[in-house]
């Protein structure tokens, strides 16, 4: 990541500091970024790794998170502080923040003060330190070796774990960035002549090097050999090219004993009803083979789950075509599938690590065997007790040419709840769903507990798709509203924009929902997310002055193409922005930051009924918020493009702009 983009693209969530207008105004920022406290989320275990300039201090250690500003949720911020408290010598006296006109930012990381700072998730760039993570997350902060062109280039390898036996060879991959695409994304690429070293895992000793060796590297592949059992780290690098240091954990076995336990989420359907909902259960290495596979995984499901144990409920055969099932949940059967993280496995030995999500169904279908396998957006969500949520439902709808499962959002699906830990339904007067557009549920839950949601369509062979969900109280900062109804549908997302600063009410006691958003009003925002640049002289439309509070704004985004007016010299600032024009602003805004559009491509909105009345000019931006899950319909089947948008909609619209396209 280079300089000018670790700032513009590391605090670009700016928007979370947007828009302060006139007092009589829609939205307007706050002081501070963060939501006025409420009940903590609980704690959550993830994996932190930090270098300084190339040097790992922190070796992918596991740090138990707090929420420490209370709003429900947890960022890399406050993994990075739990790092910091929970090995840097002083503690977290080793880390410090600022905010600046971009954002958060940090200005010291391990002791070192600098904003010359690299942060990632999962491998994958994080815009800021505000960004979300989650329970088994992986996040790597780095301070950059190159302090001129600020060039060093991320790396990782293929596994975060990986387990072997003393003196047999393990093969590890390592990708490394080499570049920027258009778009000022990273372009990854398998990574050769790097330099391998083996570090001990309790105390982060070097092992001697006649301990271990490795050899390879051609196309980023490397052998791996560890002559002694134990717990160690991996470290790829090379330092001479500015190379950031690439972590995994290996486990060693003695020579023919098996690799320690591991933990792994398991979801098991017979015809279409769910015996098993997201369940954790440890797996053993059955064979010794220092891994684990799906086999073994469903082999400690019905141990833990199924009455008589594996013994009874669960068995396997021999095929032409490898290992099958032949037993699932005591149906003696070979109709089986099964999936893990919702990619289609190819066997019951395929690769299984910690904490993925094995699910295996009966086929419900026993004679064209056509159950097609579902998922929801997320394994987990963590909503707020009485605020409604959407989750998104996703289906197999066909096979493509290598014969990978094709999907699509599912719709007209029942979304059921029940209790985590007794399984019973939860009553209908402590839940409730209805059904939007493109796959999207919204839910809402009356009550602080843990749940596990499962969306399914027995009539039409759906395997059923489950997920957990635990719901937190908080102080809710719309309280102060008389005109607010704490029920209405758009509780969440005012929640949303509310206590982070990025709406706020038209007076000390209202916040006006239903009242429309105007043209002027989401120019300003655009303006303010994008860090206020500097604009050419001159305004383009009669009708708005550079004086106009919303003056530059409109200026901005009519030179960079996100505004065309109505023609004829006029803007309109003052009018009602319409749903179509709201949709057709964002889209622009989010071609002029070269964020991807391409969902539109593919993205049918003629099963609305008022499709046709979507003006020309108009038609692919709505393809591209429908599909991006901003805009949805008014009903299941219209949306109502030329109405005007109200403050309560536009809220929403921002909160999935930031949801899927900026965090993306």
């Amino acid at each position: 990541m280079k300089k000018k983009t670790g700032k513009a693209l590391g605090l670009l969530l700016a928007l979370l500091m947007v828009v302060s207008l006139l007092p009589a105004a829609a939205l307007a920022a706050e002081d501070d970024p963060i939501a006025a406290a409420g009940e903590a989320a609980a704690s959550i275990d993830i994996f932190v790794t930090i270098s300084d300039k190339g040097v790992v201090t922190v070796p992918m250690g596991k740090v138990k998170v707090k929420d420490l500003d209370a709003n429900g949720a947890f960022d890399v911020n406050e993994a990075l502080f739990a790092a910091h408290e929970a090995f840097y010598t002083g503690g977290a006296a080793g880390y410090a923040t600022y905010t600046s006109e971009w954002g958060l930012g940090v200005s010291k990381l391990w002791g070192i003060e600098t904003t010359g700072v690299g942060y990632y998730n999962n491998n994958t760039m994080c815009m800021g330190p505000t960004d979300p993570v989650a329970e088994g997350d992986h996040v790597c902060a780095f301070i950059y070796a190159d302090t001129t062109a600020y060039s060093d280039s991320y790396a990782y390898l293929d596994k975060y774990d990986y387990t072997a036996k003393a003196g047999e060879e393990l093969t590890v991959t390592l990708t490394a960035q080499n570049g920027f695409d258009e778009n000022w994304n990273p372009v990854f690429a398998p990574c050769d002549g790097a330099v391998i070293r083996i570090m001990k895992a309790d105390t982060h000793e070097w092992l001697p090097i006649e301990k271990w060796s490795f050899t390879g590297g051609e196309n980023g592949t490397y052998g791996v050999t560890i002559n002694e059992a134990g717990d160690y780290m991996i470290v790829a690098d090379k330092p001479e090219a500015y190379l950031v240091p690439a972590v995994a954990a290996v486990k060693v076995a003695p020579a023919g004993d098996p690799a320690k336990p591991i933990e792994v989420y398991v979801t098991i359907s017979d015809k279409g009803v769910v015996t098993v909902p997201m369940k954790l259960v440890t797996v053993e290495d059955l064979d010794a083979s220092g891994a684990f596979d799906v086999n073994e995984v469903l082999y400690a499901a019905h141990e833990a789950f199924y009455t008589g144990g594996a013994a009874a409920g669960y068995a396997t055969a021999s095929t032409d075509w490898g290992l099958s099932i032949s037993k699932l949940w005591g149906v003696e059967t070979a109709s089986v599938g099964y999936y893990n993280n919702n990619a289609m496995c190819w066997g019951l030995t395929d690769p299984v690590v910690s904490y993925d999500h094995i699910a295996a169904f009966v086929y419900a279908d026993q004679t064209a065997y056509s159950d097609a396998f579902s998922y929801f957006d997320r394994f987990e969500y963590t909503p707020v007790t009485g605020i409604r949520f959407d989750v998104k439902l996703m289906a197999a709808s066909g096979f493509d040419e290598n014969w990978l499962p094709v999907f699509a959002p599912c719709t007209g699906a029942m979304i059921t709840a029940r209790y985590a830990d007794t399984y019973e339904k939860v009553p209908a007067d402590k839940f409730t769903f209805s059904e939007g557009a493109n796959g999207v549920y919204q839910v809402t839950f009356k009550e602080t507990g843990k749940y596990i949601i499962i969306g399914d369509k027995p009539e039409n062979f759906v395997v059923p798709a489950v997920a957990a969900v635990e719901t937190f109280e908080h102080d809710c900062p719309c309280t102060k509203f008389t005109d607010f109804e704490a029920e209405a549908w758009y509780h969440g997302p005012v929640d949303y924009v509310v206590g982070r600063g990025i709406m706020k009410g038209t007076s000390g006691t209202t916040f006006e929902p239903a009242t429309p958003t105007t043209r002027g009003m989401i120019a300003t925002i655009l303006y303010r997310l994008d860090g206020e640049p500097v604009i050419r002289s001159g305004m383009p439309f009669d009708d708005v002055k550079e004086s106009d509070w919303y003056g530059p704004a409109v200026s901005w985004a009519e030179s960079n193409g996100i505004v065309t007016g109505y023609g004829n010299g006029k803007f309109g600032p003052n009018d009602d922005i319409t749903r179509e024009q709201l949709a057709a602003m964002f889209w622009r805004y989010a071609k002029y930051k070269g964020y991807d559009v391409s969902i539109g491509e593919s993205t049918n909105i003629l099963s609305y009924d008022d499709a046709s009345d979507i003006s020309s000019w108009a038609v692919q931006a709505m393809q591209w918020a429908v599909g991006a899950g901003i805009v949805n319909g008014r009903t299941a089947s219209t949306l109502v493009p030329g109405a005007g948008a109200t403050r309560a909609e536009a809220a929403a619209m921002i909160q999935r702009f930031i949801n899927n396209v900026v965090y993306q």
